[in-house]
C-alpha cells in the first residue's frame, strides 16, 4: 500500500481514503482522504473525536505534483513534491537535501 506521510500522520492510501499505517491491516483508523478539486488534490484529516465527525484540510497536492500544507491558501508552504508516484518530504534546505517516503496510487 501507499504510504503517506504528512506531519504526524503516516498511513498507507487506498481507494482515497488515509488510513494509519500503525494499525493492523485488518482494521486500521481512517485519518483522512484525498479529495479532487479542480485540479488539485486536497488532503483532508478526519476529525473522530468532534462533536459533529468532519474532515479539515491539512494541505493539497497542486497539478504540478507539489505538495503543500496548510489550511488555507494564505497559510501553506510547501513541503514536498509526488514525481513519477514517489513521494518526497523537503528536508531542512529545502529541494536539495529532500528525500524519498513512499510512493502514491496512480490517480
Amino acid at each position: 500500500n501507499p504510504l503517506f506521510t504528512f506531519d504526524s500522520i503516516e498511513g498507507h492510501i487506498k481507494e482515497g481514503k488515509i488510513y494509519d499505517s500503525q494499525k493492523s491491516t485488518f482494521n486500521p483508523d481512517l485519518i483522512g482522504r484525498l479529495r479532487e478539486q479542480g485540479n488539485q488534490t486536497m488532503i483532508e484529516v478526519y476529525n473522530k473525536d468532534a462533536v459533529i465527525k468532519n474532515y479539515s484540510r491539512v494541505g493539497r497536492i497542486s497539478e504540478d505534483g507539489i505538495i503543500y500544507a496548510g489550511n488555507s491558501s494564505f497559510s501553506e508552504k510547501r513541503i514536498g513534491s509526488v514525481e513519477e508516484n514517489s513521494v518526497y518530504m523537503d528536508g531542512a534546505y529545502g529541494r536539495i537535501d529532500h528525500k524519498k517516503i513512499g510512493y502514491a496510487d496512480e490517480k
